[in-house]
C-alpha cells in the first residue's frame, strides 16, 4: 500500500512509500482509510519542531470502514464507518491513566506521531479507540472529528462556559471555529478574532452564526469586548492561535474571575507579569487533545447538526499531492484541508 512517512530525523525526510497492508493484533482492526485532515502536528513534524518517531506513517484525523477485526473484538464488523481516536494508550498504570486522562499519560502514544497513522491506504487501530458514525456523518465531515473532540474536552469539560457568558476566542483557524460554534451550541455569546491574514475565515465564521468577527489590525478588540460586557470583560477566554503575544491580551480581557483556557500550542515563551493572575483571582487552565467523553458528545453534537463543518473543508487533496497540502497549510490559505482516499 501507498503511504507518507517521515523517514528521518529533520526538516523535510517525508517520502511516499511503498509499505505492507499492516498486520493487526487479536484486539485491534484493520480500516481502509477514507478520509484524513491535514494537522499543523504534521507540519510540525515536517519542519522538526516537536517530538515524534520515526519512521512513522503520518496522519492522526482520520476515518474509514473496517474491512477485518482480531478475534477478541465483539463491538465492532466489517463494513462499520467509524473514526478513530489518536491517542492509541497510556502506561494504564499511572494516576492519569486510572482516572480517565490517558491522553495526558506521561508515556502516551498517538497514531501518526509515534506509531503508524492515517497517511496511507489501511491502518490499524485498537477496537478500544474506535467510534462508529452514523450515515448522517459524511467521511469529508469524520476527517474533522479529532479537531471536533478537542474543543468538545476544551470548551466543555476544561472550560464551564454557560448560557449568557460572552466568550472570546482568538485564533480563527479549525479548532477556533469549531470551539467558537460549541460555544454558540451552549448559549454563549460569541466574540472570535483574527488578523488581516484571517479574513476569509473569519467570513466563514460569520456566515456560520458566531455573533462577532473582529479583525483586530482594523477594529478595536478592547472596545468590542468590553462594549458587550458593560466594561466587565469576558467571562471566558479560549487561546486558540498559540500566538505568544495574544497571551498577556487576553488576560487583559478576561474579567475578574474568569476563566481562560490555552488551547493553541504556543511557538515561543510567553513573558507577563504574572500579579495579573493574582489581582483578578484568574482561573487558567490548559486543555490538551481529548477524552472518551468528549469523542461520544462530539460524534452527537455533528450527527444532529448542532455544529456544522461543511464550510470548514476548504481543500481536498489527493495523498499523492502532499506537498501542495503542506503548503497550503504553511501558506494559511483555508481552513481545513483533506486528504481524499477514493
Amino acid at each position: 500500500m501507498k503511504a507518507l512517512i517521515k523517514t528521518a530525523r529533520g526538516p523535510g525526510n517525508i517520502e511516499m512509500r511503498e509499505i505492507p497492508v499492516p498486520q493487526f493484533s487479536d484486539n485491534e482492526v484493520l480500516i481502509q482509510i477514507k478520509a484524513v485532515g491535514l494537522c499543523g502536528s504534521d507540519v510540525h513534524i515536517e519542519q522538526d519542531d516537536i517530538p515524534y518517531e520515526v519512521p512513522v506513517v503520518l496522519g492522526h484525523e482520520f476515518c474509514g470502514i473496517i474491512v477485518e477485526k482480531g478475534r477478541d473484538v465483539t463491538s465492532l464488523e466489517p463494513g462499520d464507518r467509524v473514526v478513530v481516536e489518536n491517542v492509541a494508550g497510556g502506561c494504564g498504570k499511572c494516576e492519569m491513566c486510572l482516572t480517565g486522562h490517558h491522553q495526558i499519560c506521561a508515556v502516551r502514544k498517538s497514531q501518526g506521531i509515534h506509531i503508524n497513522g492515517g497517511f496511507a491506504e489501511y491502518v490499524a487501530c485498537r477496537a478500544s479507540n474506535v467510534y462508529k458514525i452514523p450515515d448522517s456523518i459524511s467521511f469529508e465531515e469524520a476527517a474533522l472529528m479529532e479537531p471536533v473532540t478537542v474543543c468538545t474536552h476544551a470548551v466543555l469539560e476544561q472550560t464551564p462556559v454557560k448560557p449568557g457568558d460572552v466568550v472570546l476566542i482568538t485564533g480563527p483557524g479549525s479548532i477556533g471555529i469549531i470551539a467558537a460554534m460549541i460555544a454558540r451550541a451552549s448559549g454563549a455569546e460569541v466574540i472570535l478574532a483574527g488578523t488581516g491574514k484571517d479574513a476569509r475565515r473569519l467570513k466563514i465564521a460569520e456566515s456560520l452564526g458566531i455573533d462577532k468577527v473582529v479583525n483586530i489590525e482594523t477594529e478595536d478588540l478592547f472596545g468590542v469586548v468590553f462594549g458587550a460586557t458593560d466594561g466587565a470583560g469576558a467571562d471566558v477566554v479560549l487561546e486558540c492561535s498559540g500566538a505568544a503575544q495574544a497571551v498577556f491580551s487576553n488576560l487583559c480581557l478576561l474579567k475578574t474571575r474568569g476563566f481562560y483556557n490555552q488551547i493553541g500550542v504556543l511557538g515561543s515563551d510567553v513573558n507577563f507579569n504574572f500579579n495579573i493572575l493574582l489581582i483578578k483571582e484568574a482561573n487558567i487552565k490548559g486543555s490538551l487533545s481529548h477524552s472518551d467523553y468528549a469523542w461520544k458528545r462530539a460524534i452527537k453534537m455533528v450527527a444532529t447538526q448542532q455544529i456544522d463543518l461543511k464550510p470548514l473543508i476548504t481543500h481536498k487533496f489527493k495523498l499523492a499531492e502532499w506537498e501542495k497540502a503542506f503548503k497550503a497549510f504553511r501558506d494559511q490559505e483555508g481552513v481545513k484541508i483533506i486528504f481524499t482516499m477514493d
